[in-house]
């Protein structure tokens, strides 16, 4: 049996094209623009309260780099909420940073950062106030597979002057490769 003109065709055309080259890539789960600020109520006495509409911002970050900021200059604590834009799977890697500038702090303690899918924190920071500025990058396996629109929340609180700004909340793909 003779092998079809097609199927030869094809092959020859694979060698000389070479196979599809892959490579890791990573894949946004939200839309800075779209971050909603969730009301919340209570706190410990003492704290400056919720942050309100006019502390969280979109901000071009570093070197025109896309990132949502709240600033608690004015408050102490922030819940952001949005749709993540893509279904992810158990198993697979989030990309997670962060900047905060310094934070000046006449009272020690703790600032904290948590990244959660809906109610299931996945993700927590605690930074010792005062502190230097620094950039925080993370990765973490993912649980659970959530499917698009799944709601993603961002939790900054501290009881000093700062701005916390979240630069990327991606999953790391195996994407094609441009040439």
């Amino acid at each position: 049996m003779r092998p079809s003109l097609a199927i030869l065709a094809s092959a020859a055309f694979g060698a000389a094209c070479g196979a599809a080259k892959e490579a890791p890539c990573a894949t946004s789960l939200v839309d800075h623009l779209a971050w909603k600020l969730v009301p919340e109520s209570g706190g410990e006495a003492g704290d400056k309260g919720p942050c309100g509409p006019n502390d969280v911002t979109f901000e071009f970050f570093g070197n025109g780099v896309p990132s949502v900021s709240v600033d608690t200059r004015r408050c102490s604590r922030a819940t952001l909420e949005q749709p993540t834009l893509v279904p992810t799977m158990a198993g697979e890697t989030l990309q997670l940073t962060i900047y905060h500038y310094a934070i000046t702090s006449t009272a020690s303690g703790d600032g904290l950062m948590t990244l959660a899918f809906g109610d299931r924190e996945l993700w927590r920071e605690t930074v010792p106030l005062p502190a230097e500025g620094r950039l925080i990058e993370s990765k973490i396996v993912l649980p659970a597979a959530a499917d698009a629109g799944a709601p993603i929340r961002w939790h900054v609180e501290n009881h000093g002057d700062n701005t916390w700004h979240l630069v990327e909340a991606s999953v790391m793909r195996t994407c094609p490769e441009v040439e």
